[in-house]
């Protein structure tokens, strides 16, 4: 009895890191949002080993299937610049990317585990335990110097674009995304009447300003 329930709930866990990765490749595929997924995959793989411990593997199988599935039923213009793009092409170039980090938080996740197993001496508990988060937070940092940059960015333009509201003048929405050619977030404020304003965030300074086209 007791096998079982272990068994069921690390199935129930293994379908909640299943949607948090599944929603990290949707925040890729409609938004670009590189950096979020350089930062918050190692952590949902991480916390996977730590609470499936091989199980976690089966993760990357899961996380395939269902975002192949999403990506097949998803209308491609829900995504920023992929309407002539075949769903296939699209899976090819985000896919690969997703599984990789996941991975990397798996593996992170495996030497933690380290630190709970008591036949190891408590120095060398402590050292894969470090050596873990290390290299679960390692990309985000090189990359980004900031792991909280992709939250922090988002929320600066969005405290920013309500500058723009008014009763009067409405903001209709707010879409923020990450730019390739730019390396840096990009915001778009749709208002009532369908004028949009463009903003840039600034990852060094951090600061937001409009695009003067």
């Amino acid at each position: 009895m007791k096998e079982r329930f272990k068994k069921l709930m690390n199935v129930l866990a293994l379908v909640i890191f299943s949607i948090a990765a599944l929603w990290e490749y949707m925040q890729f595929y409609m938004y670009y949002d590189l950096p979020q997924i350089v930062v918050v995959l190692p952590i949902i793989g991480l916390l996977a080993a730590v609470a499936l411990k091989k199980w976690s593997f089966i993760l990357l199988g899961t996380t395939a299937l269902t975002s192949i599935v999403f990506q097949f039923i998803e209308d491609p213009q829900d995504g920023l610049g992929y309407v002539d793009t075949s769903k296939i092409e699209i899976i090819v170039k985000i896919l690969p990317a997703v599984l990789l980090f996941l991975l990397i938080g798996i593996a992170a996740g495996l030497l933690v585990r380290v630190a709970f197993r008591k036949d190891r001496h408590i120095s060398l508990r402590i050292l894969f335990c470090g050596l873990g988060i290390i290299v679960a937070f390692a990309a985000g940092i090189i990359l980004f110097r900031n792991p909280l940059y992709p939250f922090i960015a988002r929320h600066q333009i969005h405290r920013y674009a309500q500058k723009y509201d008014t009763k009067e003048y409405p903001v209709s929405d707010v879409v923020v995304y990450y730019s390739y050619t730019d390396l840096q977030y990009l915001g778009r404020v749709v208002m009532s009447d369908g004028v949009i304003y463009p903003l840039s965030h600034d990852m060094k300074t951090g600061e937001v300003k409009e695009e003067r086209n």
